[in-house]
């Protein structure tokens, strides 16, 4: 509790118009010290919203900053990007980053981290296929995480909790905090829950699921 009295919390804009709402939902940025923890919330993309960025990316550029940037889902229009005679506005989508959306912000932010978040539930299988992506397209100097629950970041540490060894015989996981770039990622199909653990572990993912499909039964008596 002492610790979060410490931290500084700016809001920034955002621009998402809802049907039940008819005020826009906005960001907000925990200044920690060291590290900076920047929250998109629910919004489009505009130069309005990338001018807000470019100011939060200069006001905490010497610091660790992770990034926690909502996608919301895929839009048509999005693929109009290169058609000079398209209206630029018009091609992100308009509630939330959407692909291009989170290019840009991760463009601008530059972060340590970036926890891709609320993907549309037509994504719910692409999750991971979708961070390694974009993980690709920026050559791996941003770390991107597809985040669900099971996701435990320390701010303090900069560390990932993560599955370090598989007990196949008790069904056992044991975990550890282990570096952000050495973490992999698997999902339990029966829920598209998505798992985190170490890369260069002594097992499989076909191991893990194994271990993980049996606690959802389990779970489930």
């Amino acid at each position: 509790m002492h610790w979060f009295l410490l931290c500084g919390i700016d809001v920034i804009a955002a621009k998402h118009r809802d049907i039940i709402s008819d005020t826009d939902s906005v960001g907000f940025i925990i200044d920690m010290g060291d590290t900076a923890l920047i929250y998109s919330g629910d919004t489009g993309w505009s130069e309005k919203i990338e001018e807000s960025y470019k100011q939060v990316a200069e006001k905490y550029k010497d610091k660790y900053k992770l990034l926690v940037a909502h996608l919301g889902g895929l839009k048509e229009t999005e693929i109009n990007y290169m058609n000079k005679e398209v209206d630029r506005e018009k091609v992100f989508y308009p509630n939330h980053l959407g692909r291009l959306g989170l290019v840009k912000i991760n463009e601008i932010v530059k972060p340590k981290i970036c926890f891709i978040s609320e993907f549309g539930e037509e994504l719910k299988g692409y999750r991971i296929k979708i961070a390694q992506i974009y993980q690709e397209a920026f050559e791996n100097e941003i770390i991107f995480f597809p985040a669900d629950i099971g996701l435990t970041f320390n701010l303090k540490s900069k560390m990932v909790e993560a599955v370090t060894k598989v007990n196949l015989e008790k069904y056992e996981l044991s975990k550890a905090e282990i570096e952000p770039e050495k973490i992999g990622t698997c999902f339990l199909r029966k829920d598209y829950s998505l798992h985190y653990f170490k890369k260069d572990g002594d097992f499989d993912k076909d191991e893990l699921t194994q271990v993980l499909d049996k606690h959802y039964d389990s779970s489930n008596r």
